[in-house]
């Protein structure tokens, strides 16, 4: 007894929507199958699917999420059925001359942040003090400087990729200016990592994450130089 079944094509595309999604590579899954790889700008091999509706399934990967997907015929025609992820595509019969070509688009995680000024002390409040910022993009280097007295925050700054084409975290150094009988007690970074934190020279350098940062700096009075 000889069973036959139709068969149809599937490709799946992988597309990226900017510098640091382009040099990565990210995981696939036919109808429950083994993850397969596929690189930005490239595609799968053909995979051989039954007839009719198929899933596809991207699997997560940190520090990038899913902007799109598509799913085309040789003609151009949709041939998206349902869903997101996974999607669900038509694969009629055929071989690669009908096949259907089903691309994901990715982008990398971005943040922002923004520098805030709190104080207990009396005689600081309305007194603006002076930040500067600088971080690395793609060898663009940004750079700023805010105002803040305490009790306010600064807008929000940057729409930062968390990590570069390579991977690695953009560090972004932020500086308060000194001023004289006034220290740095403190400097608190949320919903970001600090990599180097220095008080005495306030200074700070972190990685963001996925949102909304905000840098925080407490500052005291200190003695007055003797005989002032």
């Amino acid at each position: 007894t000889f069973t036959n079944a139709a068969q149809g094509t599937i490709e799946v595309c992988k597309n990226a929507a900017d510098a640091s999604t382009a040099t990565q590579s990210f995981q696939f899954s036919v109808n429950g199958g083994p993850a397969f790889w596929v690189h930005a700008g490239q595609c799968s091999l053909p995979n051989a699917v039954p007839a009719g509706n198929a899933t596809v399934l991207e699997i997560g990967k940190a520090n990038f999420h899913l902007v799109s997907v598509s799913a085309t015929g040789p003609t151009g025609a949709s041939r998206l059925v349902s869903g997101t992820n996974p999607v669900t595509v038509s694969a009629p019969y055929g071989g690669v001359e009908n096949e259907t070509a089903v691309t994901f688009t990715n982008a990398v995680n971005t943040g922002l942040f923004k520098i805030c000024k709190v104080s207990g002390e009396s005689t600081l409040q309305g007194v603006p003090f002076t930040f500067t910022y600088s971080y690395t993009v793609g060898g663009s280097t940004t750079q700023g400087t805010v105002y803040q007295a305490p009790g306010t925050c600064s807008g929000l700054l940057g729409t930062i990729p968390v990590v570069d084409p390579n991977g690695a975290p953009i560090a972004i150094t932020v500086t308060e200016a000194a001023t004289p009988t006034v220290a740095v007690s403190s400097i608190v970074v949320a919903n970001g990592t600090a990599t180097a934190t220095n008080t005495a020279t306030g200074t700070v350098t972190f990685h963001l994450n996925q949102g909304f940062a905000t840098v925080t700096y407490t500052n005291v009075r200190t003695a007055p130089p003797v005989g002032v």
